[in-house]
């Protein structure tokens, strides 16, 4: 059936209904060929209905609905290019199976490998299935011992072992039961990247879809699912086997290290290393994790060994994220700002760029394979592994499809994102052009009142140097007056002093001018030889005496000093 049919056979559910309520509801569109889960949220749970016929997938996209709470979205796989990988990984992890219009889905088909326990034997291995009805093994025959056969050109001869063989529970002994050896059933080794399809595929779903040709060959056995089995991993060491329990490991990882050390240092041997890693990131001991894959790591580069870190991408990829949740842990503990949370965010994007790189190259998907493709056994010393090339292939698809997957989800929400982002920065831009306008014109008014206020500032500045002159003017001038004003009155002192002293020689001159003019009286009386008139003597003596008696205008007596001794006035102290 080609490829188109069967996408238009295929629809698309997104549902908060259960799976058997999806079951019991698209059922009654038709008979149901498989219903594959892709991914379960927190709210709704995401299907792959394939149907018989195209018709009835038609019809299952009228069940499309919405009643409160309840959401179903129904969507044509042949309309949604973007979903056929999924579907394509999901088909190849999962055989198909048939669900009537009852909703029953039938058992599925689920293969045992046994091996012989002795590593260095000769015998052929068998290939048998287990069933629970009959409690034995049933041999397949001669059909399914076919040689492995080897591609000419391997597309995954890169890739690394995903899947290790752990020994199945023993089975109770029957008539027809098979010779004591060690069973092995494939069971995952390496945890699958977060938030991919891939991530979502059951260890039973893998191994169907690795022994799809043996299930086909053995169709007509109606065989129940084989019942789970203990977690544990086979060491061989010296030629004998050991069966190591998982459950039984300490939460210390230095015992199982040095076991593994031993038995485990070889290439082909790298998958227990991963099993016992995963073993204790599943029960949440992140650091012993870290501590096996990085034992490994050491023993497997070291020398004796060979191998680089290209060949142990793996172990790599599961490093990283175990640093990652060690990051988170620490970030919830101590903070985002710590040593120890960046130290370990530090160490996931180390063992990240390792793997894929510090550029942007894009993964390139591997070659598709087909459904009949052939079986691959590995050998080599001290190696008791059996895995197949379709093991291989789906596992490298799936990891590679899903990676691409999410690298597309990642571009469209970064896409979104930018898209977000860029309206977002245009209606900022809008409103800071407005806001830069308004800025603009506020500049501009406030320049005006600057200029304006210079303006006024500049006469203000006028006045003042005005003001400060008329005030040096008024200064002088004052200093001018106060020194005219000082000088007058020096003068009029000056003049008053000479008006007493032109007083006080006009009343001296008229004191001895009548003071002479008595004396000429008495001058004239002595001539004519008067000897006292009026009682005046002329003796000089008492003419001196007389004269000093007469007070003048201040009631001072005049002081008249017999200075000139000759003359007519000799004696009498007269100056002519």
């Amino acid at each position: 059936m080609n490829r188109p049919d069967r996408t238009q056979r295929v629809v698309y559910v997104v549902s908060t209904d259960s799976l058997p309520v999806i079951e019991d509801l698209f059922s009654s569109c038709g008979s149901i060929r498989a219903i594959f889960t892709w991914k379960e949220k927190k709210n709704s749970t995401h299907f792959f209905i394939e149907y018989l016929d195209a018709d009835s997938a038609r019809r299952a996209r009228c069940l499309q609905r919405k009643d409160g709470d309840t959401v179903t979205q129904v969507h044509l796989l042949s309309q949604s290019p973007a979903l056929v990988p999924r579907f394509d990984v999901l088909s190849l992890a999962t055989p198909p199976t048939t669900t009537t219009r009852s909703g029953r889905m039938p058992d599925h088909h689920i293969p045992t490998f046994h091996s012989d326990d002795r590593p260095g034997s000769s015998k052929k291995q068998k290939t048998s299935l287990y069933s629970s009805s009959d409690n034995h093994y049933l041999d397949l025959g001669e059909s399914t011992k076919q040689a492995p056969q080897w591609w000419t050109q391997d597309p995954l001869k890169d890739s690394k072992p995903s899947y290790a063989l752990v020994p199945a529970l023993p089975q109770p002994s029957g008539p027809s039961s098979a010779p004591s050896s060690a069973a092995f059933t494939v069971s995952s080794s390496a945890s699958q990247p977060p938030n991919s399809p891939a991530s979502h595929i059951s260890d039973a779903e893998v191994t169907r879809a690795a022994l799809v040709k043996i299930t086909a060959e053995s169709s007509a056995l109606h065989l129940p699912r084989v019942p789970p089995t203990s977690p544990s991993i086979v060491l061989t060491c010296d030629g004998s086997q050991y069966i190591c329990d998982l459950e039984s490991l300490t939460e210390d990882p230095r015992s199982v290290i040095i076991i593994l050390t031993k038995t485990a240092a070889h290439p082909l041997e790298r998958d227990k290393w991963m099993i016992v890693a995963a073993h204790y990131r599943g029960k949440g001991n992140l650091d012993a994790a870290v501590a096996v894959v990085s034992g490994m790591m050491s023993v497997l580069t070291s020398p004796a060994v060979g191998m680089s870190e290209a060949e142990l991408k793996p172990a790599l990829l599961m490093l990283s994220s175990c640093h990652t949740d060690l990051g988170k842990r620490a970030r919830e503990l101590h903070g985002s700002d710590a040593k120890v949370t960046q130290e370990h965010f530090r160490k996931s994007q180390k063992y990240l760029r390792k793997v894929y790189g510090t550029g942007n190259t894009p993964v390139q998907a591997p070659a598709a394979l087909s459904e009949n493709a052939p079986l691959r056994a590995f050998t080599g010393a001290n190696v008791t592994n059996i895995q197949t090339v379709a093991s291989e292939a789906v596992a490298a698809a799936a990891v590679a499809n899903a990676k691409l997957q999410g690298q597309i989800v990642d571009m469209k929400r970064e896409m979104q994102s930018l898209q977000d982002r860029n309206t977002s920065n245009i209606a900022y831009l809008s409103q800071s052009r407005i806001a830069k306008r308004k800025l603009e014109e506020e500049v501009d008014a406030e320049r005006r009142a600057r200029r304006k206020v210079k303006m006024e500032l500049d006469g203000v500045k006028e006045e003042l140097m005005s003001a400060r002159r008329g005030e040096r003017h008024a200064l002088e001038q004052c200093r001018r007056e106060v020194d005219s004003r000082r000088r007058a009155e020096e003068k009029i002192e000056a003049m008053g002093e000479m008006e007493r002293k032109v007083r006080e020689a006009a009343i001296k001159e008229q004191n001895a001018r009548e003071c002479f003019s008595r004396l000429g009286a008495a001058f004239l009386k002595a001539a004519r030889g008067e000897g006292d008139v009026d009682g005046l003597s002329l003796e000089p003596r008492l003419v001196q005496a007389s004269i000093k008696q007469c007070p003048d205008d201040t009631g001072s007596e005049m002081d008249i000093s017999p200075v000139q001794e000759s003359g007519p006035f000799k004696g009498f102290g007269i100056d002519p």
